[in-house]
């Protein structure tokens, strides 16, 4: 899971420094057609059936796995596809319905093409899976 700049600033600045970081009181599971960067670049579905789906933080929502990731605890489902949505490669964490800061994205194993009359787009429990990994010397 990269994390965004807003993510990695606020954790950084929490732990190092003398600032301190409120954790967002909701987060939004938004999912995109173009591949992310940290910064932004993203291209998120953009159809009038689509909405971002809201899975606030908790333990309920995010239990923690043995290898210290978190992950979706219930299903998380979005609208029947009633346009075409596009070929979604990763799914992004905001923390807002619409807007907001990106928080952390990842690519998804295999991209999904949504289409116009096509199975709803569903990600079962444990399918989506964040952890912080990435630190360099």
């Amino acid at each position: 899971m990269p994390a965004a700049e807003a993510m990695e600033n606020d954790v950084l600045t929490h732990q190092f420094r003398t600032g301190s970081w409120t954790k967002p009181t909701a987060l939004w599971v938004a999912l995109l057609t173009a591949t992310p960067a940290d910064t932004g670049g993203m291209v998120e579905v953009s159809v009038a059936e689509y909405a971002r789906q809201q899975r606030d933080p908790g333990d309920a929502n995010w239990p923690q796995a043995a290898d210290n990731s978190v992950y979706n605890a219930d299903a998380i489902s979005y609208a029947e596809p009633v346009t075409d949505w596009g070929n979604v490669i990763a799914v992004a964490l905001f923390d807002a319905e619409t807007g907001g800061n990106l928080r952390a994205y990842q690519l998804l194993d295999t991209p999904k093409n949504v289409t116009a009359g096509g199975a709803l787009l569903q990600f079962q429990p444990g399918a989506l899976k964040w952890r912080m990994n990435d630190l360099t010397a």
